[in-house]
């Protein structure tokens, strides 16, 4: 008498056959990321400068919006990133409605962001994106939200 041994299959993935659907705020977040990318060229990637944003993804910010929309909703309130370096942050958090601004120190790094907001305004969604090239401590607007990532200026730059 042969036996037949049945060979187990893995469960099937869950979701592994439905359709993905990119909403439009994803697509315009995508939009900002890319167009982002443009304006800065490699700074955006990796630099010899120490890697500006190297690990920061759309993903990742995406998430650390996504923890503060939970608490305190974007949608119209002034977000400010101090520090913004190229611009990221305060990008993504204007294409999801917010009132976004960003201070930053060092000039190249400020001018790479103005370049990237001006690629990527009509992304925005209604919410809206300044750039400032100075010192915070000189700043007065207020904010409802404030970001800060890191500080870091490379020597000589200003």
């Amino acid at each position: 008498m042969a036996t037949s041994r049945a060979r187990r299959q893995p469960p099937p993935r869950v979701n592994a056959a439905l359709p993905t659907r990119r909403s439009p705020a994803s697509q315009r977040v995508s939009l900002v990321y890319r167009e982002a990318r443009r304006a800065t060229g490699e700074l955006f990637v990796t630099s010899g400068l120490g890697g500006l944003y190297g690990e920061l993804t759309q993903d990742s910010m995406g998430a650390v919006l996504a923890a503060i929309d939970r608490h305190a909703p974007l949608r119209g309130r002034r977000f400010l990133d101090v520090g913004s370096g190229l611009g990221l942050p305060v990008l993504h958090a204007a294409s999801l409605g917010a009132r976004a601004a960003g201070i930053e120190l060092c000039a190249s790094r400020h001018m790479l962001a103005v370049a990237a907001l001006a690629r990527t305004s009509s992304a925005l969604n209604g919410g809206g994106a300044r750039f400032w090239h100075g010192a915070a401590e000189n700043l007065a607007w207020d904010a409802d939200v404030v970001y800060v990532r890191r500080f870091a200026c490379p020597k000589g730059q200003k």
